[in-house]
């Protein structure tokens, strides 16, 4: 049976990665359904998966991923200036 793609599916033009609107750093791979956190620091793309299938596990490891990131990159301009 064909999967009719549907607007609020909001998958990449690929059809490989999900996104949602409401988390905006989460990302599903459809394949197997694992959760990826994405993030764009200083014009690098950095993707780290969030080693679970669960919608509320991945939003809850989203947000650590995020800080995480954020706090590194801090330290790390603090220490080149």
């Amino acid at each position: 049976m064909l999967r009719i793609r549907k607007p609020k599916d909001h998958l990449s033009p690929d059809g490989k990665w999900r996104s949602f609107p409401k988390v905006p750093h989460l990302l599903q791979y459809v394949s197997n359904g694992n959760y990826y956190a994405r993030i764009r620091i200083n014009g690098k793309l950095i993707r780290e998966s969030l080693k679970t299938g669960v919608w509320t596990t991945a939003k809850l490891r989203s947000t650590d991923f995020l800080k995480e990131k954020q706090e590194g990159c801090a330290l790390g301009a603090a220490a080149i200036v």
